[in-house]
């Protein structure tokens, strides 16, 4: 671990080493780390070819799967932060979280395709991926990994007024956060 250690490097360490271990289990479905990689550099090249960048944030309106671990990634190697929105809350507060967020695309899966978050991203032009219809193949990735002080994800509180409130959260802090978590484990 360098002081240059971002998720995205911590990532492609777990790659090189289990690349072929399972990363990832949903019910019935799992997946390797190196096919987790794989998805989720195609992804992030379809991010980067949309301007996704540095600070820039992007919505996840999924459920908890493969998808979603496959679209965080994606926009982390892309050099993007990603927003969560869970598509149980509700609607107001889905719609406040977007205005606030200013995200550059949103990432969904077709089940939620018709859910008004997601209608309200197509209205604004708001670019939408599905992510359960990407058959892109990764191609080479030649853009700037992001850096430990770059933001990987902002995450709404409720807000002590009630207004949901972003916590912007930098690679670096999740870092320090999983390697304390593994010394403890």
């Amino acid at each position: 671990i360098t002081p240059d250690t971002t998720l995205v490097t911590l990532f492609a360490a777990a790659v090189a080493r289990h690349g072929n271990t399972t990363a990832v289990i949903d019910g019935n479905n799992e997946i390797s780390y190196a096919m987790l990689n794989a998805r989720a550099q195609a992804l992030a090249q379809r991010l980067r070819a949309m301007g996704v960048g540095a600070e820039q944030r992007v919505g996840l309106c999924v459920t908890r799967s493969i998808d979603m671990v496959v679209g965080q990634l994606a926009i982390l190697q892309a050099g993007g932060a990603y927003v969560p929105f869970d598509p149980a809350q509700p609607q107001d507060r889905l719609l406040h979280m977007l205005a606030d967020s200013a995200p550059v695309a949103m990432l969904t899966q077709s089940q939620w395709h018709e859910h008004a978050l997601v209608q309200a991203c197509a209205a604004q032009a708001l670019p939408v991926v599905v992510l359960d219809q990407e058959p892109h193949p990764a191609q080479d990735q030649s853009w700037p990994a992001p850096a430990p002080h770059d933001l990987a994800y902002v995450l709404y509180t409720s807000g002590s007024t009630g207004t949901p409130k972003g916590v912007m959260v930098e690679h670096g802090n999740v870092v320090n956060t999983v390697l304390a978590h593994a010394r403890q484990c």
